[in-house]
């Protein structure tokens, strides 16, 4: 398939890992992948790469050393229970290695669960046409009997505050008076648990690494909230012993994460800490602003090559380019 005769280093974020069964995973595929699929691309890595812990990599991008083979290190955000029962035994069962970038607040249930699994709650409760406006002026009316209908609300959501997430609070409150909670959320149970993950972590295989505490966007609307990446450190450190001294931003994308949010990793002496983009990261990369390739359940396998080809290519294509600016 020719990804294998590459020489370089890839690093593939995953959020949810959900059973083939699951009645919604349909729902919110941008941080889903059945059970299947997920094995099918683990196999693929075992068999034609070479699957190799995140601080391994880390190490050999900050001393410079060029890859002689397709390496790829696997990636886990939020920290979510099924990391643990349906990612865990394909991972364990291929000997694959894997880091857990945990939001502390979602583990000790000190905040509300995120508002993408809040929302997946609100419209899988609804049936009939709603109209939902998400900012003045620009609303669509939903299908909400619909399983297609339910999901293009979601991806939607998700598209309109990546892209503004100086929208947020207002969406969130829009979204809370067109579609009020009908009943309690039971999505607590989703996370890990700090027992859970103590035990997981004595497995070699896996690492654990900070994420923030409430999953803020890290800009500079925001910086009363990059000390979080600090404090759910300092909670990992206390809870478990010992975590990793990286960081993945929340969200990741360009434009969730600010030069100064950077800044304040390095002053606060992170490692390294890692963002959300279709590329590989390589000795010219800033060890503080690494990129991840997204995998999701709306991929496929094919999907999921292409991905990991077309990161090459991007790369490529912008290496050069800054080759002929400077």
């Amino acid at each position: 398939m020719g990804i294998a005769r590459n020489r370089a280093y890839a690093i593939i974020v995953y959020h949810r890992v959900v059973s083939d069964d699951d009645p919604r995973r349909s729902l919110n595929q941008a941080v889903k992948i059945k059970i299947s699929e997920f094995t099918q691309q683990m196999d693929y890595l075992r068999d034609a790469c070479v699957p190799v812990p995140l601080e391994w990599m880390v190490g050999r991008l900050a001393r410079d050393v060029a890859p002689d083979k397709f390496y790829v290190s696997v990636t886990f955000d939020d920290g979510y229970a099924d990391n643990l029962t349906h990612a865990f035994p394909v991972l364990a069962s291929r000997q694959i290695p894997a880091t857990i970038f945990i939001t502390t607040g979602f583990i000790e249930g000190s905040i509300p669960e995120p508002w993408w699994d809040d929302l997946e709650e609100r419209v899988s409760q609804r049936q009939g046409t709603h109209f939902i406006e998400l900012t003045d002026g620009k609303g669509c009316a939903y299908d909400l009997s619909d399983l297609t209908e339910k999901a293009a609300l979601l991806t939607d959501v998700a598209r309109t505050i990546t892209s503004a997430p100086e929208l947020l609070p207002d969406i969130l409150s829009r979204i809370d008076d067109q579609l009020p909670a009908e009943s309690i959320s039971a999505g607590r149970g989703r996370f890990l648990s700090w027992e859970q993950l103590a035990q997981w972590r004595r497995d070699e295989l896996v690492a654990v690494a900070p994420h923030t505490v409430t999953h803020p966007f890290m800009v500079e609307s925001n910086r009363k909230y990059f000390s979080e990446a600090v404090a759910s450190r300092t909670a990992l450190r206390e809870r478990l012993g010992g975590c990793l001294n990286m960081f993945a931003y929340p969200y990741g994308l360009d434009g969730a994460y600010s030069k100064t949010a950077t800044d304040f990793l390095r002053e606060s002496g992170f490692d390294a800490a890692f963002t959300v983009a279709f590329r590989y990261p390589h000795k010219d990369n800033n060890l503080l602003t690494l990129p991840r390739i997204p995998i999701s359940g709306n991929d496929g396998f094919e999907g999921f090559l292409n991905k990991l080809r077309s990161a090459g290519a991007y790369d490529a294509s912008l290496r050069l380019k800054q080759r002929f600016v400077k």
